[in-house]
């Protein structure tokens, strides 16, 4: 095998071993598998973003209320923090 190129197998039938061919109705079916993935991946990144928003959110008002300050960066001269 060459190291240069990716091998990929058909899809075979486990019981007979029998390589399977894809129909119009199974590629109508992986579409729709294909879809509902997205749409959960979706779902998850938007909640995550939210999520994401009320921690940040959350930090700061518990930062603020325990008076804790906010510091400046010094830059020294060299260009270092």
């Amino acid at each position: 095998m060459r190291g240069d190129t990716a091998t990929y197998s058909r899809p075979v039938d486990v019981e007979t071993g029998a390589v399977v061919r894809f129909t119009p109705a199974m590629d109508e079916r992986w579409q729709r598998i294909l879809r509902i993935m997205d749409e959960a991946f979706e779902n998850y990144e938007t909640e995550m973003t939210a999520l994401r928003e009320r921690i940040v959110t959350d930090l700061k008002r518990k930062l603020r209320d325990a008076g804790v300050q906010k510091r400046r960066r010094i830059r020294s001269r060299g260009g270092m923090e």
